[in-house]
């Protein structure tokens, strides 16, 4: 049987419940005069931190204060001084007005003595003028009498006029006086003199071409061409040229380049000045320029510097190819690749006068590359692409440089193996192989001479 609890072990149990209790009680009220204790430091802490922010305040305005005074100091500063500099120039202006005023007084006086005395010179070269028109009609007598006697001699009918009028003060006159011998005009008449422009006349590319032709050649070019037609561009003197196996087709060749510049650079032709050749002057050709609203002017007979842009440009161009044939000894019927490369060369590498600019870079408008230009006539191996090679069969093919293709960006060679000019990227050149050195083309019908088996084949797979 369980045994119950003695009255004594309760009572024990009852007075240790209270002790603590009252242990709980006292160490509550001692929590609780902490915990007010702190409240109140809480409080005051709190008011110190509004009186700081109080008196931060005030201070921020007293500096406000501050700074709308010094900026009204300063703005009243630079007023100042700008009243200053005022009153400075003014001064000055006023200073100078009086000294320009006792110029100006000086000038008028200056210049009311040098009137008076050009006036009295005047009057003295007015005596001397009357005297010497007198001398001058005695003196017109004596020469046209001695322009009969002696109208070979130039030298000495000039003396014998100087003579006539030894009396005379002005030489300037006695130098410009104009004989009125027609007999003497007609044993001495010369040409006039056409001084070279030393402006731009053009505003803009295509505003004026000047358009000539060359030729017929000694020697054919691989397709059967004589004839060159040569265009020149006046504001950028960019050249284009074209060549013919006649003269019929310059017109034709014109029209389509016309029409192919109009569009690829955005500019209408104004006007063509060409000769007075039947290849230019034709009912085709006026046709086309009166439909396209150009106009066309034409140099005076038998009078070439008066297109003389495009004669000189021809024979540049001629001279240029003559040297790029001569630096291998090339044959001769290469010149329309020699012409072709001159012009290429022409309107990338020199300056026109008065621009300081390439034709290429004032027509297109970007500078150009000259990094890819090779030695014309030098020998270049290129990469066989055509038909399948056997393993130990040669990559490359024996050629010779002869330009640039028109349409693409690659190289032109003449290829020896098939005796036709082709079209390649896959180059590797031979600049310091052979100089002045003769490219000997070979021939597969018969033993002629090649420059005349070309003729007779009038092969160039280029086209004209």
């Amino acid at each position: 049987m369980e045994s119950t609890p003695s009255l004594c072990s309760v009572l024990d149990d009852e007075t240790e419940n209270q002790d603590e209790m009252a242990m709980l009680k006292e160490l509550y009220k001692v929590r609780c005069t902490l915990l007010g204790e702190a409240l109140v430091k809480f409080d005051y802490l709190m008011d110190s931190l509004k009186e700081r922010d109080e008196s931060i305040e005030e201070l921020e305005y007293h500096l406000n204060d501050e700074k709308r005074r010094f900026n009204l100091l300063r703005q009243e500063l630079k007023n100042e001084r700008c009243i200053s500099q005022g009153l400075k120039q003014q001064i000055e202006t006023s200073e100078l007005d009086k000294v320009k005023d006792l110029e100006t007084i000086e000038r008028d006086q200056l210049l009311a003595q040098e009137l008076d005395a050009s006036k009295k010179e005047l009057e003295v070269a007015h005596a001397s003028v009357t005297r010497d028109l007198d001398h001058l009609e005695k003196a017109n007598k004596l020469v046209k009498v001695e322009l009969k006697k002696l109208g070979e001699n130039h030298d000495l009918l000039q003396e014998t006029y100087k003579k006539a009028l030894g009396s005379m003060n002005d030489p300037i006159i006695a130098e410009n006086i104009v004989s009125s011998s027609t007999s003497f005009t007609s044993g001495k008449q010369l040409k006039k003199r056409h001084p070279i422009k030393s402006i731009v006349t053009s505003s803009r590319p295509l505003e004026l071409l000047h358009i000539d032709l060359f030729g017929p050649s000694h020697y054919d070019t691989l397709g059967g061409s004589k004839y060159g037609l040569v265009i020149v561009d006046d504001y950028s003197r960019y050249s284009w040229v074209f060549l013919l196996k006649s003269k019929d087709k310059t017109y034709r060749e014109f029209i389509i380049f016309a029409k192919k510049a109009q569009r690829m650079y955005e500019s209408e032709i104004k006007a063509i000045r060409t000769d007075n050749g039947t290849e230019f002057k034709n009912y085709t050709m006026q046709e086309f320029v009166d439909d396209e609203g150009i106009k066309h002017e034409l140099s005076a007979p038998y009078t070439p510097q008066k297109n003389g842009v495009v004669e000189s440009k021809n024979r540049t161009i001629i001279e240029m190819a003559r040297t790029i044939l001569s630096e291998f000894n090339s044959p001769h019927n290469f010149w329309r690749e020699a012409i072709s490369t001159a012009v290429h060369y022409s309107n990338r590498l020199f300056l026109r006068p008065l621009h300081n600019k390439t034709p290429y870079e004032l027509l297109t408008g970007n500078k150009p590359n000259v990094m890819y230009i090779r030695v014309f006539g030098c020998k270049c191996l290129v990469k066989n692409n055509k038909g399948k090679l056997g393993k130990f069969e040669t990559r490359t093919i024996e050629g010779t440089f002869v330009g640039y293709a028109e349409n693409s960006h690659a190289y032109r060679y003449y290829n020896k193996s098939t005796g036709a000019i082709e079209v390649s990227c896959d180059m590797v050149f031979l600049e310091d192989n052979g100089s002045q050195v003769e490219q000997v083309v070979p021939c597969d019908a018969g033993d002629d001479d090649p420059s005349n088996t070309n003729k007779l084949m009038g092969m160039d797979t280029s086209g004209p």
